[in-house]
């Protein structure tokens, strides 16, 4: 198996979706230290007392966006929200972060009924 490309910098990605001969497959993988260490950059003091909480969300998020490309079977990216080229760590455990309408448009129309 290969995975498409990532965007990479200088913590490297937090999450891909496997591929195969160019197909992307329903599969994927999140990097859960390297999530975790992401997302302590951006907490401060009372922060911490919700950690498991904010993991959870960025944890979701990331699951989200990789989703996105697994439904979408797209290798794009979107121009906002969670399937965004990338998301900064304060966006991963923000109280908010969209998921527009279009972009659920656009997994509709293109690959639900391929799965």
């Amino acid at each position: 198996m290969d995975s498409f490309p990532p965007l990479l910098d200088e913590r490297g990605p937090l999450a891909f979706t496997f591929t195969n001969d160019g197909r992307i497959l329903p599969l994927g993988e999140v990097k859960c230290d390297r999530l975790r260490d992401s997302i302590k950059t951006a907490m401060s003091g009372a922060d911490y007392k919700q950690g498991n909480q904010l993991l959870g969300r960025a944890m979701g998020r990331v699951l989200a966006h990789e989703l996105y490309h697994m439904l979408g079977q797209s290798k794009g990216q979107a121009k906002a929200g969670v399937a965004r080229e990338s998301l900064s760590a304060r966006q991963l455990i923000a109280d908010k972060l969209d998921f527009p309408n279009h972009d659920f448009a656009f997994i509709q129309a293109n690959g639900l009924k391929s799965l």
